[in-house]
């Protein structure tokens, strides 16, 4: 990136709220879930671990769009209701373009909210199906390519193993 003084100030707040957010949970980890995460930019596998109830580690790798990306995000849990799980989220992504034009290889950071939706709450016998919807923004500085969405709306479905 052209001016990497904020984001490195921007990945040292997030890590530093990711320590907090763990260091201040008593709760054992939940589990290890593993699905597709899509967006507008790009989709793909994802692998969830529950570090804690509050907090969630993601990694996805971005293989099925208009751009190639592998990312790892921050889960926090914010709001639990009957039904839904709310969370807020902040990742880095490293982002790959390759088109006729030519190629291009940055770092980006993503932001925003979401919700998950467990399946056995409608149906007790499914298998534990987590769906969840999210909607945010992607900033990553291109010298070429205009092609990369700002906003994000992303769907996704994960398997947890308990």
């Amino acid at each position: 990136m052209k001016n990497s003084r904020p984001v490195k100030n921007t990945i040292s707040a997030l890590l530093g709220a990711a320590c907090l957010f763990t260091a201040n949970s008593s709760v054992a980890a939940e589990g290890i879930s593993v699905g597709l995460q899509g967006g507008l930019n790009s989709s793909g596998p994802s692998l969830r671990y529950s570090v804690s109830e509050t907090l969630t580690l993601q990694g996805v790798i971005g293989a099925l769009g208009t751009v190639t990306s592998v990312s790892g995000r921050g889960l926090v849990y914010f709001r639990e209701t009957e039904n839904l799980d709310f969370y807020y989220f902040g990742g880095l992504q490293y982002v790959n373009v390759d088109t006729f034009f030519g190629s291009e290889n940055v770092f980006g950071l993503s932001v925003g909210v979401g919700l998950d939706y467990d399946i056995r709450n409608a149906v007790p016998e499914a298998p534990p199906l987590i769906f969840s919807g999210e909607v945010g923004a992607s900033f990553a500085s291109f010298d070429n390519f205009n092609g990369f969405n700002l906003f994000n709306i992303g769907l996704g479905v994960h398997y947890l193993f308990e």
